[in-house]
């Protein structure tokens, strides 16, 4: 059935309003051809990851790096060159019941195993990571009496002593600041280069010690052979921050310090441990570092004469790879 001449006329000024409408509509999306919409094409972008879930980005030129969304793993094998240092003190006196480490020849450089693994999945991160230290029958002579305990030493006593330290730390980490800038691309049509991503880390976690340590006096000016040996273990709470920035997904620098601290009985410990390191990757799964760490600490034990106290600190340089999973 044809619609009468004047009704066809009253009909087409409608049909071209919806047809003007449709095609302005369609083309103000671009989402409606099946394309997302383009980025900002400005250089020197700056992007800012919110703290809470994302939504996945389409556009590979923000793409900065792996998809954070999965779970990642990052071991991190390590020598470090350490040398403890510090004084023993064995006995309620500080003046007469104390020894330096390095009166017993116990502060010599030593190649010690060092680790770090982390487990990472978007801002959250759980590592562990520890060390071990031993310095075995070093020989002195005591320049300086003292009297550790039951252990009686005077000036020209020949002493070998043992040190045997260890540390072993748990941690949690959140990110809440993470900040990504990239560049052009001097390749036509290319996604954009990542050059620089800064991030900031909330450490909570826990770090225990063990010490073993033997004195063995020899023959000599206090007479007959004597020993002295004391181990214990402590173990404390641990908060700090990490930061760190990549450059390039090629370069990264790492800024770590952490406080402990377990004051509350006279098994005390208190710790400073501070760490930077820079790592080089020439492949995205796998770089070369090397640091330096510093770790500060008071490790106490008992009162009066059953006093222990190790106050002192291991500091060196540490190289190693990094393996990423």
């Amino acid at each position: 059935m044809r619609l009468p001449a004047r009704d066809c006329a009253a009909v087409g000024p409608v049909r071209q309003c919806l047809t003007a409408c449709v095609v302005s509509t369609l083309g103000c999306s671009p989402a409606a051809f099946g394309q997302d919409a383009a980025p900002g094409t400005e250089s020197g972008t700056r992007i800012t990851r919110p703290s809470g879930d994302r939504a996945p980005d389409k556009s590979s030129d923000f793409k900065l790096a792996e998809d954070d969304r999965q779970w990642t793993i990052q071991f991190e094998p390590s020598v470090w060159f350490v040398a403890p240092a510090g004084r023993f003190q064995i006995g309620k006196s500080k003046a007469t019941n104390q020894v330096f480490v390095s009166d017993l020849n116990l502060d010599s450089p030593r190649a010690s195993p060092y680790f770090e693994l982390h487990l990472r999945r978007d801002r959250w991160r759980i590592g562990i990571s520890g060390f071990y230290l031993s310095e075995s029958d070093r020989s002195a002579d005591i320049g300086k009496p003292a009297q550790l305990g039951s252990l009686s030493l005077l000036d020209g006593d020949r002493v070998r002593s043992s040190l045997d330290l260890w540390s072993f730390e748990a941690m949690a980490a959140y990110r809440f600041y993470d900040n990504a800038w990239s560049e052009p691309n001097p390749t036509p049509g290319g996604a954009k280069v990542a050059s620089l991503a800064v991030g900031i880390d909330a450490l909570a976690g826990a770090r225990v010690y063990s010490v073993d340590l033997q004195v063995d006096r020899q023959t000599g000016v206090s007479g007959a052979a004597a020993s002295l040996s004391k181990d214990d273990f402590w173990a404390e709470p641990v908060i700090g921050t990490k930061a760190d920035a990549e450059i390039y997904k090629q370069f990264t620098i790492d800024l770590q310090s952490t406080l402990g601290a377990q004051p509350f009985t006279d098994h005390s410990s208190y710790s400073w441990d501070i760490q930077v390191d820079g790592t080089w990757r020439p492949w995205p799964n796998f770089g070369v570092q090397i640091g330096y760490r510093q770790l500060l600490y008071q490790l106490r034990d008992g009162s009066d004469d059953g006093k222990f106290l190790f106050r002192g600190g291991a500091a060196g340089l540490f190289a190693g790879i990094e393996i990423r999973f």
